[in-house]
């Protein structure tokens, strides 16, 4: 498979093997540290390995959710769906291992970060949130998840097959909570749902929740022919891919112990078998074997092919949390590398090295949760004095090196008394600790800079500057400290289109040139 049938796979057809997922772990890892370009492709690629592998790239996979989730939480421009995406899959894989705590924490970052997130990734995270919290034994706190699943089912524009999978999940929820009246509800909103509206895979999930939700409210009670002879049809649904793989041992223990002396114990034990040797949760497959032998009697010595078969899921198990234990130490010794990384490319202009509005805005927000700000700060704001003219006469390239320009002759006037940042084409801003005398030869240095400068198109270049003082906003009100910073801005900005106004009026130039 190429590069391009990779980013094209599509997810209802696609056949791939060993050798086309490495390749695809090669070219996603590399695509996760740099551009982050192919996220559509690569959210195509993960759901066909796993639903082709299972959990035999789970790792992989894992490292490549970390390294794009790294790279794009720095951005300033965020790609808050794919982010949204990554953050559930990553709560699918803690989920996995029984990790249960960081699963939750996952679809919470997920919910956050992405208020507007499709019905689909929305209804994933409340079902992983929701089971978390079951395995947990916290029913109680997983009921504002259930309520949140309940406002999803009344959005008619998400498509049938969400619904009806909500609508199941809502009617099993109900039923281990023992409200037989909501789940009779959400029972009687799915059941008229067809194979054709939501695929003959998913709508085994109707009779088999509902087999598990009557065996839960009946259990003491005999069961009825019917049921009986329903069960028997929906053993036939226990098939690998049916999207219900890893919840087998919940659904199918109340069935078992609502039918037991009903139906023959061996049909049971090849039922638990089958339920076994489909689902690729290991957890599930250690409950489904430690059932088998505590209700049906078996032994190691009448079952010794079974217990090594137990025995070798066990270890399985084992050998993953460990993995899992030890991918995690790795990632996150790789996420703070990562996070520097991208911190401090996100941070900085590409153009002149210098900090971009990202970085000021984050500094800003740091000074704003100070108590009070400190006398000695200063913003400034400055404005290259006709760059357009530059750009249209010797292009752009000239006009790239006035920019850089004037970013050196600002830092060089600056020195360790602040920070510099580029905010627009040719505008630049500073975060200055300073006094009044000092500020003012701040500012003769950047004029005098600017005029002494050198470059390959022009001999010098012109800079207007304006700034502000912490004592200019002293004098208000209530406003908080990001208040007076903002206000504080705009007087540096007022100030500096003063001093280019004037530099305008006195050369006699044309402000559009």
């Amino acid at each position: 498979m190429t590069k391009e049938e990779l980013l094209t796979l599509n997810p209802y057809e696609a056949s791939i093997n060993d050798e086309d997922v490495y390749l695809g772990i090669e070219l996603f890892s590399d695509d996760a540290d740099n551009e982050a370009a192919y996220a559509e492709g690569y959210s195509v690629f993960q759901g066909v390995v796993v639903n082709t592998f299972s959990h035999k790239y789970y790792h992989e996979l894992h490292v490549i959710n970390k390294r794009y989730l790294a790279n794009l939480e720095a951005r300033e421009i965020k790609n808050t769906r794919f982010i949204s995406f990554l953050y559930i899959k990553e709560a699918e894989y803690f989920q996995s291992f029984n990790a249960y705590a960081e699963s939750l924490r996952n679809v919470m970052r997920a919910m956050e970060v992405d208020e507007d997130m499709l019905p689909s990734y929305r209804a994933a995270a409340l079902n992983i949130a929701v089971d978390a919290l079951w395995n947990c034994d916290l029913y109680a706190e997983s009921e504002k998840y259930m309520k949140k699943m309940e406002d999803l089912m009344v959005d008619e524009s998400i498509p049938p097959v969400f619904r009806f999978t909500l609508g199941c999940n809502l009617m099993n929820a109900f039923a281990i909570l023992g409200n037989r009246e909501k789940s009779e509800y959400y029972y009687n909103v799915v059941k008229d749902y067809t194979p054709d509206e939501v695929g003959d895979n998913f709508f085994c999930f109707l009779d088999i929740f509902r087999l598990s939700d009557e065996a839960r409210f009946n259990f003491g009670k005999i069961p009825s022919d019917e049921y009986l002879a329903n069960l028997k049809k929906a053993f036939a649904y226990i098939v690998p891919g049916n999207g219900i793989e890893e919840d087998y041992f919940k659904l199918f223990l109340p069935i078992f112990n609502y039918v037991r002396g009903f139906i023959n114990d061996n049909t049971l034990v090849e039922v638990c078998k089958k339920l076994i040797d489909t689902t690729y949760s290991l957890p599930d497959k250690i409950n489904l074997y430690k059932f088998m032998f505590e209700e049906f009697g078996m032994t190691k010595v009448s079952e010794p092919k079974l217990y090594a078969k137990y025995y070798e899921a066990l270890e399985s198990h084992y050998r993953m949390i460990s993995e899992t234990r030890k991918h995690e130490i790795t990632n996150e010794i790789l996420n703070e590398e990562l996070a520097a990384k991208y911190k401090i490319s996100a941070g900085s202009d590409s153009l002149t090295g210098l900090g971009n509005r990202y970085s000021y805005d984050n500094d800003i927000n740091e000074l704003s949760v100070k108590l009070w700000l400190p006398d000695d700060l200063y913003i400034l704001m400055m404005d290259l004095n006709g760059l357009k003219g530059v750009n249209d006469y010797l292009g752009r390239d000239a006009g790239d090196e006035f920019i850089k320009g004037a970013g050196d002759c600002i830092s060089n006037a600056i020195g360790n008394r602040g920070k510099v940042y580029r905010v627009g084409g040719d505008e630049f801003m500073a975060i200055v600790y300073s006094s009044p005398d000092t500020i003012r030869e701040i500012v003769e240095r950047i004029d005098n800079n600017a005029a002494n400068w050198k470059g390959k198109y022009a001999t010098s270049l012109s800079i207007s500057t304006g700034f502000s003082e912490t004592r200019d906003v002293v004098a208000l009100g209530n406003e908080t400290i990001k208040e007076r910073l903002d206000k504080m801005r705009k007087i540096a900005d007022h100030r500096m289109y003063e001093a280019k106004k004037a530099y305008y009026e006195r050369t006699g130039k044309d402000r559009r040139k």
